[in-house]
């Protein structure tokens, strides 16, 4: 989630994208819907956006979700659904290799996002984790004020 007033105040601004994929997730299982797959294309500014609204964060890039993605990087979001029927997403990301002396290596691996309990605790969602824990991560970076997702601080 945002971690000073005015990124609180304006949400992530990926937040828009990642509250449509679950609502695709939940759909499906809400009205029968025989669609299985959603495919998004974004560049990598987008991307980095979704990476702040799931709770991206490695190593590389010290907990600042708005890392710019390797070229041609993948993300996907598997669904499960357990014998009785509760959803779970788990999270893979990958990216080719890009020197040319060496033959194109592309593999997922899991990505470190952030899950939320319901007594408000974030943890490591890299395994996987409930659709509604997801969604209540994804929630708590939804844009805060009625301006919305505004570049401007309150000093400009």
């Amino acid at each position: 989630a945002p971690n000073n007033n005015w990124s609180s105040e304006v949400g992530s601004l990926g937040y828009t994208w990642a509250q449509d994929l679950i609502e695709f997730f939940e759909t499906p299982f809400a009205d029968n819907s025989l669609t299985t797959l959603k495919h998004y294309a974004a560049h990598d500014s987008s991307l980095a956006a979704f990476y702040g609204a799931v709770g991206y964060v490695t190593e590389a890039n010290a907990g600042d979700p708005s890392t710019i993605p390797q070229f041609a990087q993948t993300v996907v979001f598997e669904l499960h659904s357990d014998v009785v029927g509760q959803l779970s997403i788990v999270p893979k990301i990958g990216y080719p290799t890009e020197e040319p002396t060496i033959p194109i290596n592309f593999a997922l691996e899991p990505m470190a996002i952030l899950c939320t309990f319901e007594n408000g605790t974030n943890y490591d969602g890299s395994a996987g984790c409930p659709l509604a824990d997801f969604a209540r991560y994804v929630s708590s970076t939804a844009p805060k004020a009625a301006d919305g997702q505004c570049y401007y601080t309150p000093a400009m």
